[in-house]
């Protein structure tokens, strides 16, 4: 077939067939075909169980065709005449189990499988010189994402009396109309030449500007109705609101280009627009741009994080003309507080061999009630060697944080960070979700090597009044050091408290890291000094409250990124704490062993509020700090093990006061709790129950022996 044809695409041919005719190329061909293809090899997919029923007369087929392959379903009848200039096709087609990937038709999801059926008539080789009309009927897309239904897509092209086009869409999904002169395979040219009106260094392939291209004039709409089942399917990170809309026109010739868009919404990798536009038109030798919103999202406030980041009233303008863009972005916050709004305002410039150049002209942000600016003389080039930045930052009074040097794929590039009494504190919001809270003046630098290859961070630092989440630290100091006979850094990091008799370190990080070791990337050693325990209270306060007492640990770090290897011990002095679920207070004051595969508790004492003790012996197993497991033997005696009331727990509450050893073993994520206990005076559980029922009807508790007893309500 492939000789036959001139196709190297289609290969053997394995056939069952009544055959009748002459011709031995596709210009003379006379062909009665009446049978089945066992195996047909077209692009390196071999088809299956074809069977075809019909009539070749030189290039034109008509009849029947059905295949039956685990990836294609194919049910067709109609004719397809390939011997005009422009093809013409006209058939209906039941198709299912179509899975394109695996066909060798596309290189991607290869989960995708489609059914539809389509009625076609219509003649022409590409979107060019299409005329007529596809209709699609009964759509069912499905991948690993998703699973959309359509009822019907109808496209028909025709061409109009004055050399113009006219191509609508109607569907489900959206509706739309374009009516001019259109060349679809010229429209990436076609706008390359538009944007070097404006920026003349402006290029992409330079194949598309080969010939003439100039005759591009038309106006173009289309109206999203639903686009759902084309986001969940091809682009899952992005839903677009129903009823957004896009209307334009474009005039090559003319320079002429208007375009116009708006969506109720629009989420992008969880980023909300809410009410988003864009205008864009060619004016007096320019073309303008603007886009903005009512609101950006850039994180949402949930019950479990509160912290809400948004820009209210977003709006970015640019001018383009003469090789440079005048941009200018403003927001403002509508609350009556006024505590986020800001104006930055700037140019980019493009010219020596396709470099950009960027400076913000004219700065001013209010963050929380902060003034910002950015330094003057700032600037940032882009070229071919990388980003290159000048006085690039933001200052506030006294407060400077400013980045001077290159991000570029050259082992001698070097990024600076510069911090002049930069307060830690800026960092609140965005730490906020994690339950960090930093405190201090830092005043120093960072400088970042050979980003793009080995990245190397050194440091020269110092935070006076450190603190975190609320708790002092002392001075930290920060300081590493690039060793090129070691290839390694040496890091050393210290606090220092200062009192009128006493010092001590709170925090002290000491060591090496080896970026490029396969076998050892840490070599460091940690060490904890009274370090205040309420400062945990942020991080742990869904499960642990009122957290109280110090520490003091002497810890080893080896190992890899991917398997750290932590070992030491910790010791916890007066320590106290609330378990919330169980609303049961505790003290202890005992010292953990860490090895490098589990964390080790031998015979901690742990204190009730009442003074009864338990004994906590076993050990937490781990997998360099993941696949965690337990097997933890607690001996209580008369300890307070639960004390809940019903505003706590309606479902389940009391106090539980009790004796004997308790096993808990396996994985966090299917625990096993053996207990020989016995349940002591005092001891009152209460377990409401809805409507008149025995305890043992209800699901929350099984009874191994059932009760012969009910209790009434």
């Amino acid at each position: 077939v492939g000789v036959l044809t001139g196709e190297a695409l289609f290969g053997p041919v394995t056939m069952e067939a009544s055959l009748k005719g002459h011709g031995v190329s596709l210009d003379n061909l006379y062909l009665d075909i009446d049978g089945k293809i066992r195996q047909w090899r077209v692009k390196g997919y071999e088809y299956n169980e074809i069977n075809i029923s019909g009539l070749f007369d030189q290039k034109r087929f008509s009849g029947i065709l059905g295949i039956d392959d685990p990836n294609l379903k194919l049910s067709f009848n109609g004719i397809a005449d390939l011997s005009q200039k422009l093809p013409t096709f006209n058939f209906t087609a039941a198709i299912s189990d179509f899975n394109p990937a695996k066909l060798g038709l596309i290189k991607t999801d290869s989960t995708m499988v489609v059914s539809a059926v389509l009625l076609t008539d219509f003649s022409g080789s590409d979107l060019d010189n299409l005329t007529g009309s596809i209709n699609i009927n009964n759509l069912v897309v499905s991948n690993s994402h998703a699973t959309y239904n359509l009822n019907s897509i109808d496209i028909r092209t025709d061409s109009l009396a004055n050399g113009e086009r006219l191509i609508s869409l109607s569907s489900d999904i959206a509706d739309g109309l374009i009516k001019g002169r259109i060349k679809f395979s010229e429209i990436g040219g076609s706008a390359t030449l538009f944007i070097r009106n404006y920026v003349a260094s402006f290029k992409m392939r330079d194949e598309l500007i080969e010939k003439d291209i100039s005759g591009q004039q038309f106006s173009y709409q289309l109206h999203i109705l639903n686009p759902d089942a084309i986001t969940a399917l091809f682009f899952p990170t992005l839903k677009i609101a129903h009823n957004s809309r896009i209307t334009g026109h474009y005039d090559a010739e003319a320079v002429e280009f208007n375009l116009q868009a708006n969506a109720p919404a629009i989420s992008i990798g969880g980023k909300r627009l809410e009410h988003w536009f864009l205008r864009s038109q060619t004016q007096n030798q320019r073309l303008v741009i603007e886009t903005g919103c009512k609101r950006l999202v850039v994180k949402e406030s949930y019950d479990s994080d509160t912290t809400l980041i948004a820009f209210d009233s977003l709006a970015f303008m640019a001018d383009v003309a003469n090789d440079s863009i005048l941009f200018d972005l403003k927001w403002n916050d509508i609350d009556i507080r006024d505590l986020n709004r800001g104006d930055i305002a700037g140019y980019a410039s493009f010219g020596r061999q396709r470099a950009v150049d960027i400076s913000v002209t004219r700065s001013k942000l209010n963050i929380g009630g902060q003034i910002w600016m950015f330094p003057h003389n700032n600037s940032v080039t882009i070229d071919s060697l990388g980003w290159h930045f000048n006085q690039v930052g933001l200052t506030n009074g006294a407060q400077w944080l400013t980045v001077q040097g290159s991000l570029a794929d050259d082992t001698l590039a070097q990024l600076k960070v510069n911090f002049v009494n930069f307060n830690l504190s800026n960092f609140d919001a965005l730490l906020a979700s994690s339950g960090v809270n930093l405190d201090g003046l830092i005043n120093g630098e960072a400088i970042a090597f050979n980003v793009f290859d080995q990245p190397r961070v050194t440091a020269n630092a110092t935070v006076d009044s450190f603190g975190f989440n609320g708790y002092s630290m002392g001075t930290l100091s920060l300081n590493s050091e690039w060793i090129d006979q070691l290839q390694s850094l040496h890091i050393d990091a210290t606090s220092l408290i200062n009192g009128d008799n006493y010092s001590y370190h709170p925090l002290s990080i000491k060591g090496y890291y080896h970026p490029s070791s396969v076998k050892q990337n840490f070599d460091l050693k940690i060490g904890i000094e009274n370090f205040d325990l309420k400062a945990l209270n942020p991080l742990l306060e869904d499960n642990l409250s009122q957290i109280s007492g110090f520490a003091t640990a002497h810890l080893d770090l080896a190992g890899t990124q991917l398997k750290p290897d932590i070992q030491g011990s910790v010791k916890l002095m007066r320590t106290e704490f609330l378990v919330n679920y169980l609303n049961t207070r505790y003290s202890l004051a005992d010292e953990i062993t860490i090895e490098h595969d589990k964390i080790i508790f031998d015979n901690i004492i742990i204190n009730d509020s009442l003074g009864h003790k338990a004994s906590c012996t076993g050990v937490i197993r781990h997998n360099y700090l993941e696949d965690f497991e337990l097997d933890i033997t607690v001996r209580p005696e008369q300890f307070i093990l639960m004390n809940t009331d019903a505003f706590q727990n309606r479902f389940f509450y009391g106090t539980a006061i009790a004796s004997g050893p308790i096993r808990i073993s396996g994985p966090l994520n299917n625990l096993t709790l053996n207990a020989s206990t016995k349940l002591l005076r005092g001891t009152e559980i209460f377990l409401p129950l809805s409507m008149s029922t025995s305890i043992a009807d209800n699901d929350f508790i099984v009874f191994l022996n059932q009760p012969h007893d009910s209790i009434e309500e």
